[in-house]
């Protein structure tokens, strides 16, 4: 520009000022990976520091094929192997690309890989490898409130029972008043192993959602919601449990102490679902085959549990589970489950039990519901007081029991609390000898002084296929016999 005329290349200067370097000069700045900041797979180094350093650059999202191994600082130590920073994501090609998270000192939940806001874990396989003498809970992945926006996908989780070591989940989220962990997203990930849960959820979380996950191998839950309160707004879906090869629990699914939770179109063989305290919740379109030898139900409400919806389900209890229910809603620690409504949904009983069982509840609607049995058993379907809880507003209607059972339905006031009022209406019932059976009808007390229930009433029997029953004095409209 020195043959130009001075203005001219004084404008010039100007008008380039701001631009990006020449492109020669561009590519003379080193790409940032996180080889190139010393992390090595398949070398058997530890990858920790460089990882975390990777990390902090914001170039943890193109790891190689190969093992990484990331070791637990030396105690004193903090909590964590690897810290993700906000808005950063540490991903491979898939399950060629595997971190080994290794522990041997002590130190409360330490975790190989702490999340920030805004953080993605994604297309790798993540494995972690205890020694028998640790005496922590280890996770492979913990969401701390407060944080948003976390993302856990395709990533394929390896954590198995150490003998000797406390256990682990795959995934622990923990948040708490002021400290919420919000909008974390689950999605597509393989569950092969979990010393103890493949996601524990505690309180103080809201808006997540689990999907599309296959679960295969978690001793304890697959998915545990465990904690005091304030977990809100939750979607488990679209996932596959499988049978564990070792059980601590019979139990899938555990949902203590949540309110909003949409639970749909999941398929589990081998063990249950409790709601043990779950309001305002919806399940729908689900199929679970239970096979554990257990006393528990298929599927059980219970406690607190309120405005619970359940449509559309396929619950089946085979003959390797043993005598039991295949549904129960029960009173729990003096608290009372009320208002649940199962609809449109095929109970399958191929024990000696009944389909249903319901203690200590207020408000049960049972409508448009099949329920099969193959196995001699008196009662399909069991209503009884409990405690100092009356069991109350019970309603069943428009649907059909078909198996061996003796009795359709029995009515008793055995206990404290007594029973309320029954509404049974066009049911209709093959093999059954008796539509409905009443017991204890009046209240009594014994020599002892104790209290014995009975039935308050009103009953409503119309409609049903089943021979009249004998309610004493508490049915409440015209009975209509066979039709």
């Amino acid at each position: 520009m020195t043959n130009l005329p001075k203005a001219l290349t004084l404008s010039l200067l100007v008008a380039c000022a701001g631009r990006a370097p020449p492109v020669a000069a561009q590519r003379t700045v080193a790409a940032c990976t996180a080889r190139s900041l010393g992390a090595i797979p398949d070398d058997s180094i530890d990858d920790r520091l460089a990882l975390q350093a990777a990390l902090a650059g914001g170039c943890a999202d193109t790891l190689e094929a190969g093992t990484y191994d990331v070791r637990a600082p030396a105690w004193p130590r903090p909590w964590w192997s690897l810290q993700m920073p906000p808005d950063t994501t540490l991903a491979g090609i898939g399950n060629a690309t595997v971190i080994r998270c290794t522990g041997a000192d002590g130190g409360h939940d330490w975790r190989c890989i702490e999340t920030g806001d805004r953080t993605r874990v994604t297309r790798l396989r993540l494995e972690v490898r205890l020694d028998a003498t640790q005496e922590e809970q280890t996770h492979a992945i913990r969401i701390t409130g407060p944080r948003t926006g976390v993302r856990i996908d395709h990533v394929t989780f390896h954590h198995p029972v150490v003998a000797g070591s406390s256990m682990g989940d795959c995934i622990q989220v923990v948040g708490g008043p002021g400290a919420e962990a919000v909008d974390f997203t689950i999605d597509h990930n393989t569950f092969l192993a979990c010393a103890r849960s493949g996601v524990a959820i505690h309180s103080g979380v809201r808006g997540f959602r689990i999907t599309n996950n296959h679960f295969i191998d978690d001793p304890d839950q697959d998915i545990d919601e465990e904690g005091s309160g304030g977990i809100v707004d939750g979607e488990i879906a679209w996932n596959t449990f499988d049978l564990p090869q070792s059980l601590q629990s019979s139990l899938s699914v555990s949902i203590m102490s949540a309110t909003n939770q949409h639970i749909h179109d999941n398929t589990w063989a081998g063990r249950g679902l409790d709601l043990y305290g779950c309001n305002g919740c919806e399940l729908d379109h689900n199929i679970i085959t239970q096979t554990v030898p257990t006393p528990e139900a298929v599927m059980e409400v219970r406690k607190t549990s309120h405005l619970v919806s359940i449509h559309d389900e396929v619950y089946t209890r085979a003959a390797s589970a043993g005598a039991g229910a295949v549904v129960a809603v029960l009173e729990r620690l003096g608290t009372a489950p009320d208002h649940v409504t199962i609809r449109d949904s095929a109970l399958v009983q191929h024990t000696a039990g009944p389909a249903m069982g319901a203690a200590g509840i207020i408000g049960l609607t049972v409508d448009r519901v099949t329920m099969i049995g193959d196995k001699p058993y008196t009662l399909a379907i069991d209503l009884q007081g409990t405690k100092a809880i009356t069991t109350t507003d019970l309603h069943i209607t428009d649907s059909t029991i078909i198996g061996p059972w003796t009795t359709a339905v029995r009515l008793t006031g055995s206990y404290a609390g007594g029973a309320g009022t029954l509404d049974m209406t066009r049911v209709v019932a093959t093999g059954s000898v008796r539509g409905l059976m009443c017991e204890n009808v009046t209240h009594s007390v014994s020599a002892s002084g104790y209290v014995i229930g009975g039935i308050t009433g009103p009953v409503t029997y119309t409609g049903n296929t089943m021979p009249t029953p004998s309610c004493g004095g508490l049915i409440a409209s015209p009975l209509l016999a066979k039709h």
